[in-house]
């Protein structure tokens, strides 16, 4: 085995697995041409220079490239020097680099060749070549965008995870409807990384991250809503603009309005700080209870506990929450499966509702705030 490692190996493309019906027993096989122009950049220069290559032993030639041969007449050469074919057989070409570095050095310039990284775009692929240190880099390359991906995940509180399922268009549900707990979310999310580490990376390593999860909540607490039929995005409360921008068709809404919030210079700060005034319970929520009181009591679980987090009701500490209310902090303690799952099942101790109670609270807290304006 250590000696195949000297050896080169160029493969068949799977779309040209289809043997040559006019070969037969072991000599079957598929032909490409032994010559070809070839595009080479000047590394110095950056103009790209048009070279032709020709693979044609029996002329002794010294170089694949003709304009390094004597005599070189130009570009006429190439319609009159005869060629021979190179054939794969049995869909694989295996070379030793000491009797074939001519043939290795032509099938690596040529513009059919996949693994080319000069080779022309428009080119049809029909082989590539395998390399054992190439393929054992890419796989590293792919186990370590897969950990980055996973370790994120693993070490995300769970407010985090629900905007990063959000955002990746995952649900927080399971089939039952119920919200998914911490450990749940968690192997969902790694098993989208698993199939996706570059997506998820994108998400958690753009510097507009913040700006996203904001307007991702903005739109799921209905603060901001698309209107379809005008394709605007609209204050949900006022009926108004968020900005004059109408998304076109095949854009996302939330797309267009990160994108809109961190490259349009001041107007798009404005906007953004708009969003987080109505959105930020430290400011004022009072929108809410002013213009539908009723929001509050429609919100789901995951929507309430960060509502009550937002207002301060709910105090994070590590994985778990606690109630900002020594007298229910206990109750809250006794509960099991996770607050969320609590507001869920509409768990009750000694009269204790945790749903009721955080509802009530946000409304007290929300109309002092008016009060107080």
């Amino acid at each position: 085995m250590a000696q195949l490692e000297k050896y080169v190996t160029f493969v068949l493309d799977k779309r040209h697995v289809a043997l040559d019906p006019r070969r037969s027993g072991a000599n079957r096989g598929v032909s490409i041409p032994a010559k070809d122009i070839i595009n080479i950049e000047n590394p110095k220069t950056g103009v790209i220079n048009k070279r032709i290559a020709v693979y044609n032993p029996s002329n002794g030639q010294r170089s694949i490239y003709m304009d390094e041969w004597n005599n070189y007449k130009g570009e006429e050469d190439f319609r009159l020097i005869s060629a021979p074919k190179i054939t794969f057989n049995d869909k694989i070409m295996i070379l030793d680099p000491k009797r074939n570095s001519m043939l290795i050095e032509y099938l690596r310039a040529m513009n059919s060749n996949g693994s080319n990284p000069e080779r022309n775009p428009n080119a049809e692929v029909i082989f590539t070549e395998e390399s054992e240190a190439k393929d054992a880099e890419e796989r590293f390359d792919s186990e370590e965008l897969t950990h980055k991906a996973i370790q994120f995940i693993i070490e995300a509180r769970e407010e985090n995870l629900i905007q990063l399922a959000e955002l990746l268009g995952r649900t927080t549900l399971d089939r039952n409807n119920v919200p998914l707990n911490e450990k749940e979310l968690k192997m969902d999310l790694i098993s989208h990384a698993r199939r996706n580490p570059e997506e998820v990376l994108e998400i958690i390593n753009d510097p507009r991250l913040e700006t996203r999860i904001q307007i991702n909540r903005a739109f799921t607490l209905n603060i901001i809503k698309f209107d379809k039929l005008t394709r605007q995005i609209l204050w949900a409360d006022t009926k108004e603009p968020v900005i004059a921008l109408k998304v076109r068709k095949g854009l996302l809404s939330k797309d267009v309005l990160v994108n809109y919030c961190c490259e349009s210079g001041g107007t798009g700060k404005e906007v953004y700080n708009d969003i987080l005034y109505k959105l930020n319970g430290e400011i004022g929520d009072d929108y809410i209870v002013e213009e539908n009181p009723d929001v509050i009591d429609s919100f789901s679980p995951n929507e309430l506990v960060q509502a009550a987090k937002d207002a301060g009701i709910l105090i994070q500490s590590g994985a778990y929450l606690f109630l900002d209310d020594k007298k229910a902090e206990n109750q809250l303690a006794k509960g099991k499966g996770g607050v969320v799952k609590m507001i869920e099942q509409d768990v009750e101790f000694n009269g204790f509702n945790l749903k009721s109670y955080l509802i009530r609270m946000l409304k007290l807290t929300m109309q002092s705030k008016i009060t107080d304006e």
